[in-house]
Order: C-alpha cells, then structure tokens, then sequence
C-alpha cells in the first residue's frame, strides 16, 4: 500500500523535509507587474520581490485545480491532501473536489484545510508525518483531524506592509504611518484568519516579543518541532530561533525560506513561525 501527503507550495519546505517526508507539492502562479510566475520552488524570489516593489497593485495568485491534485496522488493508495487556510485560498475546495474524484475511482483521499499558511502549514505536515511513521490506518489519522487544527500555532510578525496596504487589508495612510514609526504587529493565526496579539517598536523588539507570547502558549514544546518561514532573511530567522528556544524548549527547529506565495504576502523580512 502506497501513501502520500500532497501539498500546495504555500507549505515551506527545507532540504530536510524534502528528504524526510513522503510528499508531492502542487505550485501557486502569480502575476506581478507583467511578469507570470509557478511558485515550483525554483522560481526567482529575488525577481519577484523586485516586482512587487514595483508595483502598484497587489500581485496576484492563482491557486490549482482540482486536476493538479490528482495528478500529484499519482498511483497512491491513501492521499492525503492538504492546504493553505480555506479562508485565504480556493485551494482546499479544489482539494476536496480531487477527494470525491479519488473515492470515486476507489482510493481513500482526504482533505485537510490546515487553517494556516507557511510556517503553519509546514508544522501541519509534520504531525500529518509523525501520524503516518506510526503506521496509524486511515482512518485512525483522520480522526486526529480535529486535535492538530486545535492544538496547531501559527504567529508572524512583518518587516514590510506593502502587500497588506495594496491588497486593501490596511488603509495606506495607517501602513505609511506604522512604517515611520517603525511599528511591528505581532499577529496570531485565529481559525484560517489573521488576530493581532500586540505591537512592538522596531523588528528586534517585535521578535523578543513574538518569543514572548509563544512561551505563553500551553504547549509540551519538548515534543513539538518549531517551524519558521523567513522571506530572504536568515540571519532574522536565527534570532527568532534564539529568542523562541530561550523561552520555550522546543525539541527540533527547522528554518525555511518562504516561497513564492508567502514572500508574496509576507514580504521581504518577514517571519512566520508555526508548531
């Protein structure tokens, strides 16, 4: 019997993960100041982040069909499908369609929505992962559904607001306000949609504070792996990293460099950090 976790590329991955997990990534597109791009892992973040800079508008995003999911099972048994906040995206109802498809031909698939995004989405994955190392049947996993979406943290706090200030999602006086004053919101994923938890003064400040709150959580940090998506920032990752493990003993961090749709959104400096 053959297994397999499909993802959308909103779900970060390293070197490591690549090699440890079992799994198949169906890309974003985006287009940004003319240029079309398949957020595939080897699209040019650097290119791309020079043209949301110069744009005017938001760039925009394209999520799968229903088809690329099931092109991603491949001959799998068991998929098990899962993708960036529903409530951010159309890719967890392409997923779903791919699901009936698949039952329809006879396999057992799944749709998990992971209500998170980067980071988030890549801690998802992994105690999908740890789910399947222990050999648990389908529908064992399946039943654990509703414990990991409770149980499962993203927070993130932006360098950059350009992306939030053209999409609509804040006035652009209120943006060019918060960026002379060098005001850093520190936010928390709420159920697929986006909570502010407080604000900070400069990004180090905004970091030691984003630690803060993390170590707050009622969480068994020992058994839990750390996950944080950086947007071309390492050294920023390292700190968070620092900050985090000073506070909160995490058992295993892994950094990772965000793709196309989180540098998107996140911009240029931003950090997400998921677990």
């Amino acid at each position: 019997m053959k297994r397999i976790i499909v993802t959308d590329s909103s779900c970060d991955m390293n070197q490591a993960m690549a090699e440890e997990i079992a799994i198949s990534r169906v890309p974003f597109s985006l287009t940004c100041n003319g240029h079309h791009y398949i957020d595939d892992g080897s699209m040019d973040i650097d290119a791309f982040l020079a043209d949301v800079d110069a744009s005017d508008t938001v760039a925009q995003s394209a999520a799968m069909s229903p088809q690329q999911f099931m092109d991603a099972a491949g001959d799998a048994d068991e998929i098990f499908f899962l993708t960036i906040s529903g409530r951010l995206s159309s890719a967890y109802n392409s997923a779903q369609i791919a699901v009936r498809e698949l039952r329809e031909a006879g396999k057992k698939a799944h749709a998990f929505d992971s209500k998170a995004a980067a980071a988030g989405e890549s801690a998802y994955l992994f105690r999908l992962h740890q789910l399947l190392q222990r050999n648990l049947s389908f529908e064992d996993i399946l039943a654990q559904e509703e414990e990991i979406a409770q149980t499962n943290y993203t927070y993130f706090v932006l360098n950059d607001y350009s992306t939030l200030v053209k999409s609509g999602r804040l006035p652009r006086l209120a943006g060019n306000i918060l960026a002379t004053l060098s005001i850093r919101p520190i936010c928390r994923g709420v159920n697929g949609e986006i909570g502010l938890k407080s604000i900070a003064r400069g990004m180090d400040r905004g970091v030691v504070r984003l630690a803060e709150h993390i170590a707050s959580e009622a969480v068994p940090f020992a058994e839990r792996t750390l996950f944080i998506t950086h947007i071309r920032d390492k050294e920023r990752a390292e700190q968070v990293k620092r900050e985090i493990l000073a506070r909160a003993p995490f058992g295993r961090v892994e950094i990772v460099e965000g793709g196309g749709l989180n540098a998107c959104y996140a911009n240029r400096g931003g950090i997400v950090v998921g677990f």
